[in-house]
């Protein structure tokens, strides 16, 4: 909502202006593109605009800062938090139907153990368990959350994982 004050507080903004300036947003900051509907409203006589992201088959969508560097973010309710190397490769499994093959061996084992008693196992204790770099560490996670065997919390900027309840 542009025009709306954290706080509640109605204190109206120039709609046009507002538009163009999210559109040009969409345009030279985001890649890709992000598609965006708005809805104005008239409230005490001022005008407040409400912007609605649908959700994008195409993710993810980078935010490009200073340096073209590329930067992904999630939401969560009112909040925004950088991506994490788990769920950037989640999402690449999700685009490109990545299916890979999974060795099991006794860290593997380890790790399903431990996952089994605890509620949940933050990165360094899966990579710790497992005994595997960051990077295959990532990739082993998001292969078992595209498979839904496990499930990632967010929760600011940590994230912890655990297994997947059986529907």
């Amino acid at each position: 909502m542009i025009g709306v004050k954290d706080n509640g507080t109605v204190c109206g903004c120039p709609i046009e202006e507002e538009i163009h300036m999210i559109e040009a947003a969409a345009d030279m900051y985001c890649e890709p593109k992000v598609q965006f509907e708005t809805q104005q409203w008239k409230v005490d006589f001022m005008n407040v605009l409400e912007v609605f992201v649908p959700p994008s088959g195409r993710r993810p969508h980078f935010a490009i800062n200073e340096g073209d560097k590329k930067k992904a973010y999630v939401r969560r309710g009112d909040q925004n938090f950088k991506a994490n190397g788990v769920l950037l490769k989640v999402w690449e499994h999700d685009e490109n139907q990545i299916h890979g093959n999974f060795e099991y061996d006794l860290e593997k084992e380890k790790l399903f153990d431990k996952l089994k008693s605890k509620d949940s196992l933050g990165f360094m204790a899966v990579s710790k368990i497992t005994k595997l770099d960051p990077k295959r560490t990532e990739e082993l996670l998001a292969q078992l959350i595209a498979w839904d065997v496990v499930q990632m919390d967010l929760d600011g900027k940590t994230a912890s994982f655990r297994l997947k309840e059986a529907s």
